[in-house]
């Protein structure tokens, strides 16, 4: 397996520095609404380009995909692209809320080798790399190392899904069910079992997919498209047909009937596997 340090390295001080430019920016940084009716503040378009920099610096050679920045269709040439989210949650940021996170992740040949997560509100860093393992700091102390963990019959979802839910979702098992914003915050959620999966059942961009998955994968746990396909990244369209998490370790996405290429159960169950 190659060696990542270095990688890991500058991608985790880079998380850090964002995370601290971000909090010290949540209470007064200005929001706008871009084309997509999608909103941006003044913080993520700063951490885009403190984030690109600190990349772009390291590894000069390497391509860049950002949610706040052009798409440069000379990263579908490059083996290795990074994948950036620089306040993913915006809407959660906006409102002052602590459920977001800076996502950076790195993609090999479409293949997602390495995930960073911070949680800024809670002064946490979580790295993952799977196959080898995942990490976590808080503030300023050692890394520790996390490993996956099945959580409770909680079902972390996005807030959108709460006003307009996919009909997929009827689909699936009926237990409670947790609305937050971030990909990466339900990740945190998984790993500190406070939900048993997570579930985006509409088409999700890399930057926002590739970090928290790459940082479950390393904790032992699963990830995967909606429809149980491998997630592939650095994609022209950069995005993935939905996704799955679990924290299960046995490789499946912990429902009592598999998913199938339409996105529906073949059968309804009433809760996960233990």
């Amino acid at each position: 397996m190659p060696d990542w340090d270095e990688e890991i390295r500058v991608a985790t001080q880079a998380a850090r520095e964002a995370a601290a430019m971000a909090s010290a920016m949540q209470a007064t940084a200005t929001v706008s609404t871009k084309t997509d009716t999608s909103i941006v503040t003044e913080a993520d378009l700063a951490c885009d380009q403190h984030l690109r920099h600190r990349i772009a610096q390291a590894f000069p050679e390497d391509g860049l995909l950002s949610e706040e920045s052009a798409d440069d269709q000379q990263r579908l040439d490059q083996q290795r692209v990074w994948l950036i989210d620089p306040i993913d949650g915006t809407r959660g940021f906006a409102a002052g809320e602590s459920c977001w996170a800076i996502h950076l992740a790195l993609a090999v040949q479409g293949r997602a080798v390495l995930g960073v997560v911070a949680i800024p509100a809670l002064n946490r860093l979580y790295w993952g790399i799977p196959g080898a393992g995942a990490w976590y700091a808080d503030g300023n102390a050692a890394a520790q190392s996390i490993q996956a963990t099945p959580g409770p019959a909680i079902l972390a979802l996005s807030t959108g899904q709460r006003e307009g839910p996919h009909p997929a979702l009827a689909q699936l098992p009926a237990v409670q069910r947790l609305y937050t914003h971030s990909v990466g915050y339900k990740a945190h959620l998984l790993l500190t079992q406070a939900a048993g999966w997570c579930v985006y059942p509409r088409p999700i961009y890399d930057w926002d997919a590739a970090a928290p998955a790459a940082l479950i994968q390393g904790a032992g746990g699963m990830a995967s498209c909606f429809d149980g396909s491998p997630l592939t990244f650095n994609t022209p369209q950069a995005s993935s047909p939905g996704l799955i998490l679990s924290t299960r370790q046995d490789g499946s996405n912990g429902f009592d009937a598999p998913i199938s290429p339409d996105g529906y159960l073949h059968e309804r169950s009433s809760a996960p596997k233990p």
